[in-house]
C-alpha cells in the first residue's frame, strides 16, 4: 500500500490558523509516521489510504492538543466524566494520565471515525482498532518526552489573548471548533450538505463576491441550532467546554413546552389508570382506543398516516403529551405488553439506540434507563463485549441520535 504525504498545506486546513508555526513541521512528520500503523486489510476504511491520511492527522493534532493545554481533548473528557464518570467511553480508564497519551483516547478516536464515515455501529473492541491503536500509542509515547508545545495552538482558545464577550472573537472560535477540530468535524461535516442544499435555493440572490460571507453565516446559525458530536453538543456548549467562557448572548434552539402538564398527557395516563406506556398490535387496536378510551370519538380513522404499520407503543410525557412510536412494541419486556418478543428484541432493538427518528427519544430512554430489553444482540459482536456496550447506552445514543437525542 502507498500512501500519500501529508504536505504543510493539508495539515493547516486543519488548524485554527493560516500560517505555520515553529511547531507545526513537527507535527506532520508524526503525521506521516503514523499513516502506514493505521493501516489493517479486517476493517474496509482502514485499507483506505485516504482514510488513514484523515486519522494519522486527527491523532497527530490530538498529540499536539493534550501537549499544548488540551483544550479540545479535555473538554470531551472532562464533560465525558461529568455525564458517565469516565473519562473515555467503552475503554478502560483505571490509569488514565491526563495530558499524556492514553491508550483508550487512541483507541476513541479511530472508532470515532469510522463509525462517523460508515454511518453505522462498530465494535470497539475490534481488535483492528485495538492493535493499530496500541502501535500508534507507543509511537507517541516515544515521542512525548521530545515533542514541542504548540503556543500558538493555545493562544487561539485563550480568554487572555481574545475577548470573547464580543461576536467577531467568540463566532470564530465557536466555529472552528464546531466545524474543523479533529474532535468534532467527523459529526459535523453531515451538515454541509444541509447547508449546501439551502444555499443553492438562495445563492441566485447573492453576487459571487458575497456568496462566501453569506454560506459562512448561514453556516454559523447552524452551530448554535444542530448539535454535533461525540457528546451531541451544540457549538455555544463546546465553546464553554473548551474555553470556559458562556456565550455571549442567548444561543441554541428555543422550544417553548407548555406550562404545567400536557391535557394529552393527562388523558393518556386517565385512560390507562396511571400507566405511562401502552401497547398495540395493530392500528384497528390503537384508533379503537383513540376513538374511545382518549374520548377522540367520531368514525373517521385517527392517525391515518400508521394505517400501514404496527406494534404500536404510546408513551405519556407530561410536557409533550402523547408520544407515539410504531413497530417497537415487540421490543418492550413489561409485564403489560402481551407483544414482547425476546428474539426479535436480541436482534433488532439495538437499532433504538443508533438509529434516529426509529422512536421518540423520551420512549428510548425510558426503555433503557428501566432495563426493560434486557438482553441485546449488536450484530456478529460477542455476547460479552455487547453487555459491556449496553452499559454505556446512554453515549451510543447521544452519539448516533444526535439533534434526536438533544430533543428530549
Amino acid at each position: 500500500m502507498t500512501f500519500n504525504k501529508i504536505y504543510m498545506k493539508e495539515w493547516l486546513d486543519n488548524q485554527p490558523y493560516n500560517h505555520a508555526g515553529d511547531c507545526d513541521a513537527y507535527y506532520v512528520n508524526l503525521a506521516n509516521q503514523l499513516i502506514a500503523k493505521l493501516y489493517d486489510r479486517r476493517i474496509k476504511y482502514l485499507q483506505d489510504a485516504s482514510f488513514c491520511k484523515k486519522i494519522a492527522i486527527a491523532l497527530s493534532s490530538y498529540f499536539e492538543d493534550i501537549l499544548s493545554g488540551g483544550m479540545i481533548w479535555n473538554s470531551f473528557t472532562g464533560k465525558n466524566n461529568e455525564l458517565y464518570n469516565k473519562q473515555v467511553p467503552f475503554y478502560n480508564t483505571e490509569k488514565y494520565y491526563k495530558d499524556e497519551p492514553n491508550l483508550a483516547d487512541i483507541c476513541f478516536l479511530i472508532w470515532f471515525y469510522l463509525v462517523s464515515e460508515q454511518n453505522r455501529f462498530i465494535n470497539p473492541f475490534h481488535p483492528a482498532i485495538i492493535e493499530r491503536a496500541q502501535i500508534c500509542c507507543k509511537i507517541l509515547e516515544h515521542e512525548y518526552e521530545t515533542a514541542p508545545e504548540n503556543t500558538q495552538w493555545k493562544d487561539f482558545f485563550s480568554s487572555g489573548k481574545q475577548d470573547f464577550s464580543l461576536s467577531r472573537h467568540y463566532d470564530p472560535c465557536a466555529y472552528w471548533i464546531y466545524w474543523h477540530s479533529y474532535l468534532t468535524a467527523p459529526s459535523s461535516k453531515k451538515w454541509t450538505k444541509y447547508i449546501e442544499e439551502s444555499f443553492r435555493k438562495e445563492q441566485h440572490h447573492y453576487t459571487p463576491a458575497e456568496q462566501l460571507y453569506v454560506i459562512q453565516d448561514m453556516c454559523i446559525d447552524f452551530m448554535y441550532q444542530y448539535p454535533c458530536g461525540p457528546l451531541a453538543l451544540y457549538a455555544h456548549e463546546w465553546m464553554e467546554q473548551v474555553t470556559g467562557i458562556g456565550a455571549y448572548e442567548e444561543k441554541g434552539p428555543r422550544e417553548e413546552l407548555p406550562q404545567g402538564e400536557h391535557h394529552l398527557y393527562t388523558d393518556l395516563m386517565k385512560a390507562t389508570q396511571g400507566e405511562p406506556i401502552v401497547f398495540f398490535k395493530s392500528y384497528a387496536q390503537l384508533n379503537k382506543f383513540l376513538s374511545l378510551d382518549m374520548g377522540w370519538g367520531g368514525k373517521e380513522e385517527h392517525l391515518p398516516h400508521l394505517r400501514n404499520s404496527a406494534y404500536f407503543v404510546l408513551y405519556a410525557n407530561p410536557q409533550k403529551g402523547m408520544l407515539i412510536a410504531k413497530d417497537v412494541a415487540q421490543y418492550i419486556k413489561t409485564p403489560e405488553n402481551p407483544f414482547y418478543d425476546e428474539k426479535e428484541a436480541e436482534e433488532n432493538a439495538f437499532g433504538l439506540l443508533v438509529n434516529p427518528g426509529m422512536c421518540p427519544i423520551d420512549l428510548v430512554l425510558h426503555i433503557f434507563s428501566e432495563n426493560l430489553i434486557p438482553e441485546l444482540h449488536i450484530g456478529d459482536i460477542d455476547p460479552e463485549d455487547c453487555r459491556s456496550l449496553i452499559k454505556e447506552w446512554d453515549f451510543i445514543a447521544r452519539c448516533f441520535l444526535c439533534e434526536y437525542y438533544r430533543a428530549v
